[in-house]
């Protein structure tokens, strides 16, 4: 016969209005009153008397719930789960600390990465009309240049009207300090033309708009406080401006409101131009080069204006020269992501860097991700029985997934926190280190800090829903047996994991070479080989230059001197952009003596360097390669130019190419001039190389001081090796190039940690076989290769992906170097066994932990 049940309805009420220990004693209760009843009045009144009976307990439902104590069993309930978490973590306090280590490198690199791209991004977001404002580049031959003649930016500006205003600038940096003082800085002064101040909004807080006469200046609020100690004591003192060891006493005319801190350029001092007009003729016979910037009018299509260039110039100059040239505008976002026509005025990275450091950060992010999951789950695979017992005694879903997520929410915000200090803590140096401030307001930091704590616990919360699911979904039976988490489908999710980390890892570590690689490059590309024991003395040499050569000649640690207008390095002391009616376009002008080619390490291609006898004249020059095809007729080998004084230049032989700078850029056509036509170009000899002979360079140097301060008394001793020098042509690629082997470092850090995770893992699944094969007599090889098959398969994988993506993407960096490198082979080879040692070196350790266990033990816990 069957059992007469109550209303189902009226059970699932009673159900939701209790708790579940006391729904068990009022349901036995309810139960046996129905049984009763229905024996004695039958079905239909036993059921009206339940029905009764449930609406009756309702009114016992609120103190219920008052008095209900949270439950100390398995209850889904926060302060339970907290307090059994913060156990469970001091528990595992090993594998739990490899997950923050992971998490706040990760979380570390990627805010830092996240904050100097966020700053290049909201850059003069405080202009009116950014796109607005563009500056005249030339693109001659292919190649994008800064400087145009100087005579065209106000001959534009009086025919375009969609120009508005325009402003020739010249930027120097010169020795800044207060008149008497005997202590300086180094800052860029700004020469330029009154339109400038409107064109960039710079506002005048005190004094005048601009400087009206040559010998005054205007300083920024920040300046004035740096040399004085307001705006207001500045006004009207006198500064004194050095440049090559000449000073120049200006008085403060104005003080200029700061800029935003967010502004990508600086005017911290600002004077009146030299006198353009005097070669602002464009059929002149000498052509200076200036920057402009301009300010169009809303809405003007730049490309278009620059087009009309060459049209508008016609009714001024015949000149191929500069009527072939194809101009255009660049906005000042574009100048930024450009260092090659920033002007040394706005504050730029290459874009390529840009979008490398955004990448680096998010692969590293994603590195950390995939290692936490890893570890978790290697983790959770170790609690299994604890699991199982967990579900015996009536743990549910939700229960066991809510107790994970609270440990994933601890460990995710220790994390947080502790990249948070170390970003405070790291970006004032990181900021000193880039020569770049992180521009943004108090306040915005902060907002922008709030959003990526919340972010990056997000992220932790959802990235620990995988181990949470997989293991509150597994069955019992499957728990108590210890054998969670070994579907085919959990191995596919953690092997692409290690694949993607594995991948990301080559990837860095390819491009942590390749950047090497062009590190010997350029040093090759520079004679550095040949340039070890060569230092540079800077000063004003002038008419001593006899008597500093004999003092050092007569010291047996000299090998060789050479006295010249210009070194290799930053832009220096030569006469830029100097042409005539001969050459297709300008070219540089240098000043140079007999040793300076013996020196550098350079050879003659044709013909022959100066003579050192009677045979030398002082109208013999030299050019370079690249001054080969900027003749426009013949060749110039034999020669004769007009240049300089009444007797023309003749070209005596060819100097192979060198760079002057950076190799990102193409080399200039240049000529050099003998040192002893410094008459007619006074006060160019600034320079002086010494090639050491002694293993003793620190001695050498000072006796090259003394001998100095004995000819030069008033000027500073001022010397550093050439290769030094070279360097700061390549500041930002060294600095950036370090950094990214650092982020580099910290992602395979990262891998390994989460290769630990994985192999974890694999040994917990395999501790049984591991016992019985040991027992069986297996060899420490044998099980290392039944352990690491998958690991090695996995990085073959990993290899396949990166390398062609790390071919593509290092190529594409390799194109902003006019002269590079090449991506080969061996590249490739070095870093697949750069990585099998590291992964080898992960593994050796913790197999050894691994085999070393007693297979007794395992065994009897099976």
């Amino acid at each position: 016969m069957k059992q007469p049940t109550p209303p189902r309805l009226f059970q699932k009420l009673l159900s939701k209005m209790f708790s579940n220990t006391t729904m068990e004693e009022l349901e036995g209760d309810l139960l046996d009153d129905f049984q009763r009843n229905h024996h004695k009045y039958g079905s239909l009144r036993a059921k009206i008397y339940f029905m009764l009976d449930v609406v009756r307990l309702t009114r016992l439902v609120p103190r219920s719930r008052r008095n209900t104590q949270k439950s100390k069993t398995m209850n889904n309930l926060f302060l339970f789960n907290l307090k059994y978490s913060l156990r469970s973590i001091k528990k595992h306090r090993v594998y739990q600390s490899l997950n923050i280590a992971s998490l706040t490198l990760g979380f570390t690199c990627f805010s830092l990465i996240y904050l100097f791209v966020y700053d290049q991004h909201q850059k003069d977001s405080f202009l009116s009309n950014p796109e607005s404002i563009v500056g005249l580049n030339v693109i001659h031959e292919g190649k994008e240049g800064i400087g145009i003649h100087t005579g065209i930016p106000h001959l534009l500006k009086k025919d375009i009207p969609e120009i508005e205003k325009v402003s020739r600038m010249n930027s120097m940096i010169m020795e800044v300090s207060t008149t008497g003082s005997q202590e300086s800085f180094t800052e860029s002064v700004l020469y330029v033309e009154p339109d400038f101040m409107d064109i960039f909004q710079i506002e005048t807080v005190l004094g005048e708009r601009f400087p009206k006469e040559a010998g005054t200046v205007l300083i920024s609020e920040e300046m004035a406080i740096k040399l004085f100690t307001s705006a207001e004591e500045a006004m009207g003192q006198e500064i004194t401006l050095t440049f090559n060891n000449k000073p120049s006493k200006k008085h403060i005319a104005g003080i200029t409101r700061n800029l935003p801190v967010n502004s990508s350029y600086s005017a911290q001092i600002i004077g009146q131009p030299g006198n353009y007009q005097k070669h602002s003729d464009l059929n002149g016979m000498v052509t200076v080069s200036v920057a402009a910037f301009f300010k169009l009018m809303e809405g003007a299509d730049r490309t278009e204006l620059a087009n009309r260039i060459p049209e508008t110039l016609k009714a001024y100059t015949d000149r191929t020269s500069i009527l072939n040239t194809e101009y255009l505008f660049r906005t000042l976002e574009e100048i930024r992501k450009n260092p090659q026509i920033a002007h040394n005025f706005i504050q730029s990275v290459d874009a390529q860097t840009l979008l490398i450091f955004k990448i680096v950060g998010f692969i590293i992010l994603l590195l950390a991700i995939g290692n936490y999951v890893n570890l978790s789950t290697a983790l959770t695979l170790k609690r299994t029985q604890e699991v199982g017992i967990k579900h015996v005694m009536g743990a549910s879903r939700k229960n066991l997934m809510s107790q994970l997520l609270t440990e994933s929410f601890i460990v995710g915000g220790i994390s947080v926190l502790f990249s948070l200090l170390l970003v405070l803590a790291l970006l004032p140096t990181i900021e000193t280190y880039i020569g770049l401030e992180i521009g943004m307001e108090l306040q915005s930091r902060y907002w922008l800090i709030i959003i990526s704590i919340l972010s990056l616990m997000a992220l932790v919360i959802l990235t620990s829903l995988y181990p949470a699911i997989l293991f509150s979904t597994t069955k019992m039976s499957t728990f108590l047996k210890g054998k969670a988490s070994n579907s085919p489908k959990s191995r596919r999710v953690r092997s692409s994991l290690m694949v993607l980390q594995f991948a990301i890892s080559t990837f860095l570590i390819v491009g942590s070479f390749t950047f090497l690689k062009q590190l010997r490059f350029i040093n090759r590309s520079h004679n550095l080989n040949k340039l070890e024991n060569v230092i540079i003395v800077k000063g004003d040499i002038g008419n001593e230059k006899s008597i500093i050569a004999q003092k050092l000649n007569s010291l047996p640690e000299i090998d060789l001197i050479s006295f010249s207008s210009f070194i290799p390095g930053p832009a220096d002391n030569g006469v830029r952009g100097l042409g005539t009616r001969d050459f297709k376009s300008s070219f540089d002008l240098y000043i140079i003596d007999t040793q300076f080619l013996e020196i550098m390490g350079l050879r003659i291609t044709e013909g022959q360097d100066f003579f050192r006898d009677d045979r030398n004249k002082t109208h013999h020059v030299l050019v370079n390669q690249a001054m080969i095809e900027n003749i426009k007729e013949g060749h110039p080998l034999g020669q004769e130019y007009k240049l300089y004084g009444e007797v023309p230049s003749q070209v005596v032989g060819i100097v192979e190419d060198f760079p002057v700078g950076s190799i990102k850029s193409e080399i200039e056509p240049a000529m050099y001039m003998q040192a002893e036509v410094n008459e007619q170009l006074p006060n160019t000899i600034k320079k002086l190389a010494i090639r050491l002979n002694t293993n003793n360079p620190s001695e050498a140097i000072k006796k090259i001081e003394s001998a100095w301060l004995e000819v030069f008394p008033d000027q500073p001793f001022e010397a550093e090796f050439i290769d030094d020098r070279i360097a700061k042509v390549y500041t930002d690629e060294l600095k950036m190039g370090q950094l990214f082997g650092i982020f580099t470092g910290v992602a395979i850090l990262i891998s390994c940690l989460g290769l630990v995770g994985l192999l974890t893992y694999l040994i917990q699944t395999k501790m049984k076989e591991i016992g019985i094969r040991k027992v069986l007599g297996a060899s420490f090889s044998t099980l290392a290769r039944l352990l690491t098959l998958n690991i090695w398969k996995v990085l073959a994988l990993a290899s396949i992906i990166s390398f062609p993506l790390s071919y593509y993407f290092l190529e594409d960096w390799l194109t902003s170097f006019v002269y590079r490198t090449e991506i080969s082979a061996e590249l490739f080879v070095m870093t697949l066994a750069f990585f099998v040692l590291i992964v080898g070196i992960t593994v050796f350790w913790q197999i050894r932990n691994a085999v070393r266990v007693n297979p007794s033990e395992v065994l009897r816990n099976e």
